[in-house]
């Protein structure tokens, strides 16, 4: 979301951009396309750079000649080093945009990437981050703190700004009361995002105070997802607890929100 934001906010008069998603592409690169910009796929599985993808990348860039590339998190980062170097491409800019990572949750592979990445990080012309808690993460794993630069998220607060008509239309989409105390957290199902302590301290809240409701959403938020359906259920309290899985309408959404949990 944040690179289509990007994206959306570049002019294109000055910057023609083209996208590359290493695995198939899926809401968001249609949202990107939307914008005009040329979204390539190269078809690999979550995790699996092959000889095939390698080549496919190769090939897109030397026909476009690209001035820059950048690349989105630790998979890309060094597949697009090894590209660049390859095919002596003349700027590299990597993008961070986590901290504080648990590699044991991930596929081993996954770590490894990311301390290969921290040996190499002093190639790159630049390597963006998001936050100083990502930034201090990453220098800590031995990445090179020269090349980091600082660029926190953006909002466009004339989308995500208070609205009393979404506020009551929310909660009459959900049957709850108008005077309801909604608490949200906007999450995908993802050991990093921690739903587990989430719904651990939704449940204190719960046997508490009657009013408060507790709203998920997120990619896979939904009661098919076993471990998650499992944690809300094992509290006792999963009628106070929405999922609503993923959402196109989170202005209106978090206009409802009374506290907004991360």
């Amino acid at each position: 979301m944040m690179l289509y934001k990007l994206l959306s906010r570049l002019d294109q008069q000055r910057f023609s951009s083209r996208v590359v998603s290493l695995i198939p592409q899926g809401p968001i690169g249609e949202k990107i396309q939307s914008l005009g910009i040329n979204v390539s796929d190269l078809g690999m599985r979550p995790g699996m750079v092959t000889p095939a993808a390698f080549y496919g990348l190769a090939n897109l860039l030397v026909s476009w000649k690209p001035a820059i590339i950048q690349t989105w998190m630790y998979h890309a980062d060094l597949l697009g080093l090894f590209i660049s170097r390859v095919i002596r491409m003349p700027k590299l800019i990597w993008t961070i945009r986590c901290s504080n990572v648990s590699f044991n949750r991930y596929r081993p592979l996954t770590g490894l990437i990311a301390k290969l990445c921290a040996l190499l990080s002093a190639i790159p012309d630049a390597i963006v981050v998001n936050s100083r808690a990502g930034m201090s993460h990453h220098v800590h794993l031995g990445y090179t703190a020269r090349r980091m630069h600082l660029i926190v998220n953006g909002f466009d607060v004339e989308r995500f700004c208070p609205d009393l008509g979404a506020r009551f239309s929310v909660r009459r989409e959900l049957g709850l009361p108008e005077d309801a105390i909604i608490v949200g957290l906007v999450a995908r199902w993802d050991s990093l995002k921690d739903h587990s302590t989430f719904v651990q301290a939704a449940s204190l809240i719960a046997r508490e105070y009657n009013n408060i409701y507790f709203l998920l959403i997120g990619k896979d938020i939904t009661w098919e997802a076993a471990k998650l359906a499992t944690l809300v259920r094992d509290t006792g309290f999963q009628d106070r607890m929405i999922l609503l899985g993923e959402r196109d309408d989170m202005p209106r959404v978090t206009a409802a929100f009374d506290i907004a949990c991360s």
